[in-house]
């Protein structure tokens, strides 16, 4: 996130999609045709409680951040996004946070290295 790396993130989804125009016409023979259109994404991101780093101080709602994606160690998006959701989830037995999970909407271009 940004300059920060968050600790024990243990799995991350980006979603992406296209929102696309779709019409038939007199010459389009009973099909639709369709032209790409603007895209959008979000992205959640799940993880353990750290003691030492709290998630929550780098992903406070409203948050514009910059996600890198890491799908191996050559493989990554660049996701330029703003904090949407935070959740902690706490042992009640314990009162320990254990886990914490955050969503994030795209804001503008994403670059992947594929």
């Amino acid at each position: 996130v940004s300059a920060s790396q968050i600790l024990e993130v243990t799995n991350w989804k980006f979603s992406q999609k296209s929102n696309n125009s779709r019409w038939a016409s007199n010459t389009s023979s009973g099909y639709k045709r369709t032209i790409a259109g603007s895209k959008e994404g979000t992205v959640s991101v799940e993880g353990k409680c750290d003691d030492t780093d709290d998630a929550e101080a780098h992903l406070y709602l409203g948050r514009s951040v910059t996600l890198i994606l890491r799908k191996n160690a050559t493989k990554q998006y660049s996701v330029p996004a703003i904090v949407s959701s935070f959740d902690v989830d706490v042992d009640i037995d314990s009162g320990k946070e254990v886990g914490w999970s955050a969503a994030f909407d795209t804001n503008g271009q994403w670059t992947p290295t594929l």
